[in-house]
């Protein structure tokens, strides 16, 4: 089985696979306490997981349609989905007090104001002509958007309207899965050392950098709390 199919005929656990990463993410502190807590720092890569799996759907979208029918059905799938829960944050937040947000009205109702909606329009809106450069140059197309990405996140930084830079910085992932998906790059033994290789490394970062020091704390919590996590020092660590 080529890299393409081994994709497609996984989809669905691969999203599961997000879908509990991201949740680990952001309720990790509570699950398991103590345990959880310490898988929560990988679930960062359950949005990249998403933005892979899109950019790889939208090339067999773009191969079979034109980029305004391709817009028109991205926006008749995602903006009943944005209404629906912008809907239902309002309805909790005026019932339940559940979350305050200062984004505008209106954007908040249509879920606008949510960093990861706002990446998949970026993505959406980029990806007609990332396919057009991708089918005509190939590789080299590739290594340009990789750069351009690198680059917009590198000088966004510092701009913290829409979160810019997060946006910028989950462009890649969603280039990769659209360059896979065109291409089909064969999968040897080679490649699959450097995948194994990469993702130990990107683990290796993830605990040094941050889950390392949380999982520590947390052993010292259990040992003093009989394992129960505050959540208030939990959050001084992330």
């Amino acid at each position: 089985m080529n890299m393409r199919d081994a994709i497609s005929a996984n989809r669905t656990f691969l999203m599961g696979l997000a879908m509990i990463a991201i949740l680990l993410f952001h309720h990790g502190y509570c699950i398991i306490p103590g345990i959880t807590a310490f898988f929560s720092r990988f679930g960062l890569f359950g949005v990249d997981i998403f933005l892979f799996l899109s950019g790889f759907g939208c090339v067999f979208a773009l191969s079979k349609t034109t980029p305004s029918v391709f817009f028109g059905k991205r926006i008749a799938r995602l903006l009943p989905t944005c209404l629906f829960v912008g809907m239902a944050v309002f309805a909790a937040d005026l019932f339940l007090d559940a979350e305050r947000t200062d984004a505008n009205p209106v954007i908040a109702l249509f879920s606008l104001h949510r960093w990861y909606i706002q990446a998949i329009i970026v993505c959406y809106l980029i990806c007609p002509v990332a396919y057009f450069l991708l089918k005509r140059y190939k590789l080299i197309a590739f290594i340009g958007l990789l750069a351009a990405s690198a680059l917009g996140h590198y000088f966004s930084v510092d701009i913290d309207y829409f979160r810019l830079s997060w946006i910028m910085g989950r462009l890649p992932v969603f280039f990769v899965g659209m360059y896979i998906a065109m291409y089909n790059p064969k999968t040897n033994g080679i490649y699959y050392c450097i995948s194994v290789a990469l993702i130990l490394a990107s683990m290796l970062i993830r605990c040094v950098g941050g889950g390392l020091r949380i999982f520590m704390d947390l052993y010292h919590c259990s040992r003093h709390a009989n394992f129960v996590l505050n959540v208030d020092q939990y959050q001084k660590f992330i």
